[in-house]
Protein backbone atom coordinates (compact mmCIF):
# COMPACT_ATOMS: atom_id res chain seq x y z
CA UNK A 1 0.00 0.00 0.00
CA UNK A 2 2.84 2.37 0.87
CA UNK A 3 4.58 1.65 -2.47
CA UNK A 4 1.36 2.27 -4.44
CA UNK A 5 0.80 5.59 -2.69
CA UNK A 6 4.41 6.72 -3.35
CA UNK A 7 4.17 5.59 -6.98
CA UNK A 8 0.92 7.52 -7.53
CA UNK A 9 2.33 10.56 -5.75
CA UNK A 10 5.50 10.47 -7.88
CA UNK A 11 3.53 10.10 -11.12
CA UNK A 12 1.29 13.01 -10.15
CA UNK A 13 4.30 15.25 -9.50
CA UNK A 14 5.87 14.18 -12.78
CA UNK A 15 2.71 14.97 -14.76
CA UNK A 16 2.25 18.33 -13.06
CA UNK A 17 5.85 19.37 -13.70
CA UNK A 18 5.70 18.23 -17.34
CA UNK A 19 2.48 20.18 -17.85
CA UNK A 20 4.03 23.32 -16.38
CA UNK A 21 7.09 22.95 -18.62
CA UNK A 22 4.95 22.55 -21.74
CA UNK A 23 2.86 25.59 -20.79
CA UNK A 24 5.97 27.71 -20.21
CA UNK A 25 7.43 26.69 -23.56
CA UNK A 26 4.26 27.71 -25.42
CA UNK A 27 4.20 31.10 -23.72
CA UNK A 28 7.86 31.77 -24.41
CA UNK A 29 7.43 31.06 -28.10
CA UNK A 30 4.48 33.42 -28.61
CA UNK A 31 5.53 36.41 -26.53
CA UNK A 32 7.70 39.18 -27.96
CA UNK A 33 10.02 40.89 -25.56
CA UNK A 34 11.50 44.32 -25.79
CA UNK A 35 15.25 44.26 -26.41
CA UNK A 36 17.02 44.87 -23.09
CA UNK A 37 20.17 46.27 -24.55
CA UNK A 38 21.70 46.81 -27.90
CA UNK A 39 25.37 46.03 -28.35
CA UNK A 40 26.82 49.30 -29.58
CA UNK A 41 29.74 51.59 -29.03
CA UNK A 42 27.53 54.66 -29.42
CA UNK A 43 25.84 56.40 -26.49
CA UNK A 44 22.18 56.86 -27.37
CA UNK A 45 21.12 58.66 -24.17
CA UNK A 46 18.54 56.05 -23.25
CA UNK A 47 18.68 56.92 -19.56
CA UNK A 48 15.97 59.58 -19.88
CA UNK A 49 13.00 59.32 -17.57
CA UNK A 50 10.43 58.51 -20.25
CA UNK A 51 9.86 54.91 -21.29
CA UNK A 52 9.29 56.21 -24.81
CA UNK A 53 12.68 57.90 -24.77
CA UNK A 54 14.21 54.58 -23.74
CA UNK A 55 12.37 52.85 -26.59
CA UNK A 56 13.66 55.48 -29.00
CA UNK A 57 17.21 54.76 -27.84
CA UNK A 58 16.69 51.02 -28.33
CA UNK A 59 15.18 51.62 -31.78
CA UNK A 60 18.17 53.74 -32.82
CA UNK A 61 20.53 51.09 -31.49
CA UNK A 62 18.76 48.32 -33.42
CA UNK A 63 19.00 50.37 -36.62
CA UNK A 64 22.63 51.37 -36.15
CA UNK A 65 23.59 47.76 -35.40
CA UNK A 66 21.45 46.52 -38.32
CA UNK A 67 19.74 44.11 -35.88
CA UNK A 68 16.58 42.89 -37.63
CA UNK A 69 15.18 40.93 -34.66
CA UNK A 70 15.34 43.92 -32.29
CA UNK A 71 14.12 46.21 -35.07
CA UNK A 72 11.01 44.05 -35.63
CA UNK A 73 9.93 44.61 -32.03
CA UNK A 74 9.07 48.22 -32.89
CA UNK A 75 7.01 47.43 -35.99
CA UNK A 76 3.31 48.17 -35.98
CA UNK A 77 0.85 45.89 -37.76
CA UNK A 78 0.89 47.95 -40.98
CA UNK A 79 4.64 47.66 -41.57
CA UNK A 80 4.84 44.85 -44.11
CA UNK A 81 8.56 44.61 -44.96
CA UNK A 82 10.78 45.44 -41.98
CA UNK A 83 13.85 43.93 -43.67
CA UNK A 84 13.71 46.35 -46.63
CA UNK A 85 12.94 49.25 -44.31
CA UNK A 86 15.94 48.46 -42.12
CA UNK A 87 18.10 48.32 -45.24
CA UNK A 88 16.80 51.75 -46.31
CA UNK A 89 17.64 53.20 -42.91
CA UNK A 90 21.28 52.16 -43.38
CA UNK A 91 21.85 55.05 -45.81
CA UNK A 92 24.56 57.21 -44.24
CA UNK A 93 22.52 60.44 -44.29
CA UNK A 94 19.55 58.72 -42.61
CA UNK A 95 21.61 56.83 -40.05
CA UNK A 96 23.58 59.94 -39.07
CA UNK A 97 20.42 61.96 -38.50
CA UNK A 98 18.76 59.08 -36.63
CA UNK A 99 21.68 58.61 -34.25
CA UNK A 100 21.92 62.35 -33.56
CA UNK A 101 18.20 62.89 -32.87
CA UNK A 102 17.11 62.63 -29.23
CA UNK A 103 13.54 61.67 -28.42
CA UNK A 104 12.68 65.22 -27.36
CA UNK A 105 13.44 66.45 -30.89
CA UNK A 106 10.84 64.21 -32.54
CA UNK A 107 7.97 66.36 -33.76
CA UNK A 108 4.30 65.72 -33.06
CA UNK A 109 2.33 64.96 -36.20
CA UNK A 110 -1.06 63.54 -37.11
CA UNK A 111 -1.61 60.05 -38.53
CA UNK A 112 -5.23 59.16 -39.30
CA UNK A 113 -6.47 61.47 -36.56
CA UNK A 114 -4.03 60.10 -33.98
CA UNK A 115 -1.11 62.14 -32.63
CA UNK A 116 2.20 60.44 -33.41
CA UNK A 117 5.89 61.22 -33.01
CA UNK A 118 7.65 61.91 -36.31
CA UNK A 119 11.28 61.45 -37.26
CA UNK A 120 12.43 62.90 -40.57
CA UNK A 121 15.67 63.00 -42.50
CA UNK A 122 16.30 64.53 -45.89
CA UNK A 123 19.11 65.19 -48.29
CA UNK A 124 19.36 67.40 -51.32
CA UNK A 125 21.90 67.78 -54.03
CA UNK A 126 22.42 67.80 -57.76
CA UNK A 127 23.55 65.23 -60.27
CA UNK A 128 26.25 65.54 -62.97
CA UNK A 129 23.81 67.22 -65.35
CA UNK A 130 22.83 69.90 -62.81
CA UNK A 131 19.45 68.42 -61.95
CA UNK A 132 18.53 69.16 -58.36
CA UNK A 133 17.12 66.31 -56.31
CA UNK A 134 15.82 65.84 -52.79
CA UNK A 135 15.16 62.63 -50.91
CA UNK A 136 13.49 62.18 -47.56
CA UNK A 137 12.28 59.57 -45.14
CA UNK A 138 9.63 60.05 -42.49
CA UNK A 139 8.93 57.60 -39.67
CA UNK A 140 5.73 57.87 -37.61
CA UNK A 141 5.64 56.33 -34.12
CA UNK A 142 2.60 55.78 -31.95
CA UNK A 143 3.04 56.00 -28.18
CA UNK A 144 1.09 53.03 -26.87
CA UNK A 145 0.88 50.90 -23.74
CA UNK A 146 3.57 48.59 -25.16
CA UNK A 147 5.90 51.49 -25.94
CA UNK A 148 6.78 53.07 -29.28
CA UNK A 149 5.48 51.33 -32.39
CA UNK A 150 6.31 52.37 -35.93
CA UNK A 151 2.93 52.80 -37.62
CA UNK A 152 3.81 54.44 -40.93
CA UNK A 153 6.75 55.20 -43.19
CA UNK A 154 6.96 57.68 -46.02
CA UNK A 155 9.92 57.71 -48.40
CA UNK A 156 10.20 60.29 -51.16
CA UNK A 157 12.75 61.15 -53.79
Amino acid sequence: MKITFLTLFSLTLLLVSCGATAETTETAETTETKPDTVQTEENFDIGESSGYASDWGLFRGAVSENNLEDFKFFMGADISDPESLLMSLQEEWVLTKLVETPYEDLTVSDYNGTPVKQFSASIEGSDDEGNIYESGIYLYFEEGPDGLKLVNVLMAG
